[in-house]
């Protein structure tokens, strides 16, 4: 799952600034701990994670015939991003992929101009220096008209060969490998 734009922890600071309900609050005391920041439904998987997702979403589907925890059930309604986040915090997951969905077209103002994209989305207790944006696709893009003229500007290729990837800490990495070399300790991966 990739890293969200906001934490959704009581305890982070970049919580205050939005509706008290987008902090993640539980109704059973007994429900696991928030171990990493939010992370948007936006799943890559490979085969490896088909019975980890078939247990979690099992006990969502069909709460009478699966064992599934009290506090699941305790919570009432779940949508697929509430759910794949606690089963993560509940297995004690910790991979998290760097922000590649990026919130619109118009993000890649940035990434054309490679202007500095400093502390993006931070927060006090996850990602103190911001997230890492990699620029490979558009959550919003639902105008087709808006889209293509965004597409049609990266589709300029005498820029390609001098533009990197990812954004992160006001400066631009072309790789994975070197972004996690300038800041090992960065939790999500590429």
């Amino acid at each position: 799952l990739p890293v969200h734009w906001m934490s959704r922890d009581k305890d982070s600071s970049d919580m205050p600034q939005h509706p008290p309900s987008w902090v993640w609050t539980w109704k059973d005391k007994s429900a696991p701990r928030q171990n990493q920041r939010w992370s948007h439904s936006h799943p890559t998987w490979t085969f490896y994670a088909l019975p980890w997702m078939a247990k979690w979403t099992s006990y969502v589907l069909a709460p009478s015939k699966t064992n599934g925890p009290a506090w699941l059930k305790a919570q009432g309604f779940w949508s697929d991003e509430p759910l794949l986040n606690v089963a993560a915090w509940a297995d004690n997951l910790q991979k998290q992929w760097c922000k590649y969905d990026l919130t619109g077209p118009g993000d890649f103002v940035f990434y054309l101009h490679q202007w500095n994209y400093s502390k993006i989305h931070p927060d006090s207790k996850y990602y103190p220096k911001g997230v890492a944006k990699v620029f490979f696709t558009a959550h919003a893009a639902k105008d087709p008209e808006d889209s293509y003229t965004w597409l049609s500007k990266l589709w300029d290729e005498s820029d390609d060969e001098r533009r990197l990837l990812i954004a992160y800490d006001g400066k631009w990495f072309g790789s994975g490998k070197a972004l996690k070399e300038y800041d090992p300790s960065l939790k999500c991966i590429i």
